[in-house]
């Protein structure tokens, strides 16, 4: 059976260089697990947040046509 263990850590850095401050401490913190798992791997991206619900474009939504059925009166 193949498994798969994910950590995620969402972190606030003031620039490029307090970003990677950060991912010298991870990096320093994984360095036991790596010991016993040779090959776990980390990577850090930046995230960007998602626009809140007010910023967003109101969803489109598809106009519904009531078409009558012949003799039908309505």
């Amino acid at each position: 059976m193949k498994l798969r263990a994910e950590l995620f850590v969402d972190i606030m850095a003031d620039d490029y260089v307090d970003a990677a401050n950060h991912q010298k401490a991870i990096e320093d913190c994984l360095a036991p697990l790596r010991a016993k798992y040779p090959e776990a791997t980390f990577s850090m991206r930046e995230r960007r947040d998602r626009k809140s619900d007010l910023e967003r474009e109101p969803a489109k939504t598809p106009y519904l046509l009531s078409i009558p059925k012949k003799g039908v009166a309505g």
